[in-house]
């Protein structure tokens, strides 16, 4: 059976905001935003992609910012968002 699945990051305004407040500098902004789209986008790929992944048979059909659309196997879908707690 074919499942969709999409996720979005709990609350990502809550740490964006701890780390604004009394900020001078942008840069820990940059990093935050940073590791978010490197799970999100190549990390997520390579995951998915990598030869006897059990993650192959699914299909990203959007992962961007802080969200994610799936679609898959559905218990090999719920397998991966448990995972990686999504």
């Amino acid at each position: 059976m074919l499942a969709l699945a999409k996720a979005d990051a709990d609350s990502p305004g809550s740490p964006l905001q701890r780390q604004l407040a009394g900020a001078r500098e942008l840069s820990n902004l940059r990093s935050f935003s940073q590791k978010l789209e490197g799970f999100f986008g190549p990390q997520l790929d390579a995951l998915m992609s990598a030869p006897g992944s059990p993650w192959s048979c699914l299909y990203t059909v959007f992962a961007g910012g802080d969200d994610l659309l799936l679609v898959g196997l559905e218990l090999r879908l719920q397998r991966f968002l448990e995972r990686d707690r999504l």
